[in-house]
């Protein structure tokens, strides 16, 4: 435990892995409120799931392995976090348009691609510096607590979404919410991918691997 304390690769690695869970929670849930009381339709809901979903499971197959081999791990999960939050600012400028509300979930959903093709990868890495840096291997607590930030992820996010929308007073049994919980909605919807790939961003600024492992693997 004290040797992962240890790995800062590790620690940008979770950082990572929570806020991509806290997008998936937070838009996953906040969704469907979006499409059933500002868009209008609910059933908008599984045509804005399934662009992005698509889009994330075409680019992965077809682009992910010839861009990889461009770009390195560090830089792919920067571009596609980069992807994602310039995408999705489409959605400003109309946000109840469904066409643009489409093409701003392929775009997230492509940039999610290139973030979710790597990640795992990049978790493995830090277990290679960990062993570099003190001399113990430990791949099962580096890959354990990372799916412990994928479930404090979870968890939090489910409360931030409960929590703001109950602030704004929502209320479940009106067909017609107030403003206030109508405008927290749509600030949840334009935000979250915004925010929290914005951050991984800023984190894979400090992240350094890539270019360390060589040396690292030489000296192991």
């Amino acid at each position: 435990f004290q040797a992962v304390l240890k790995n800062k690769y590790w620690f940008i690695c979770l950082i990572v892995w929570i806020m991509c869970t806290f997008y998936l929670t937070i838009s996953g849930t906040n969704l469907s409120y979006y499409c059933q009381y500002l868009m209008g339709n609910v059933e908008y809901m599984s045509i804005l799931t399934t662009a992005e979903k698509l889009a994330t499971i075409i680019l992965t197959a077809v682009a992910v392995p010839l861009l990889l081999r461009r770009t390195g791990k560090r830089n792919m999960m920067l571009i596609g976090s980069c992807v994602v939050a310039a995408g999705h600012a489409l959605a400003f400028i109309a946000p109840l348009n469904l066409t643009l509300a489409v093409a701003a979930a392929v775009l997230r959903g492509s940039g999610i691609a290139l973030c979710f093709a790597v990640l795992f990868a990049m978790i493995a890495d830090c277990v290679e510096y960990g062993q570099w840096k003190t001399s113990l291997r430990t791949e099962g607590i580096i890959f354990c607590a990372a799916t412990v930030g994928q479930k404090f992820g979870q968890g939090v996010a489910s409360a931030i979404v409960g929590g703001l929308l109950n602030g704004a007073g929502y209320d479940g049994t009106l067909a017609v919410q107030s403003p206030a919980a109508e405008g927290m909605i749509t600030n949840i919807y334009l935000f979250t991918p915004i925010l929290c790939f914005g951050i991984i961003a800023v984190f894979m600024l400090f992240y350094k691997l890539d270019v360390e492992m060589p040396g690292i693997m030489r000296d192991l």
